[in-house]
């Protein structure tokens, strides 16, 4: 039972070690760099948001079901 707790420890250890570097501590996969051009994108990305007319269509929704039920 010890055992198998340790060898599960040492092979995330080795995994680990796979994943990064150790020496100066850095990942070797730098994700979230990936996601710089996206939110530079959507910086950009203009839209408008108009909550009067939503607020208006779901008040037509309610009002219209009420009289169906």
């Amino acid at each position: 039972m010890m055992f198998d707790y340790i060898e599960s420890l040492w092979s995330q250890q080795l995994q680990l070690r796979t994943m990064c570097n150790c020496r100066h501590r850095i990942p070797l996969d730098s994700w979230w760099l990936k996601l710089r051009p996206l939110l530079r994108i959507m910086a950009k990305h203009e839209t408008t948001y108009l909550a009067e007319d939503v607020k208006e269509q779901v008040e037509e929704h309610e009002s219209g079901a009420r009289l169906i039920a």
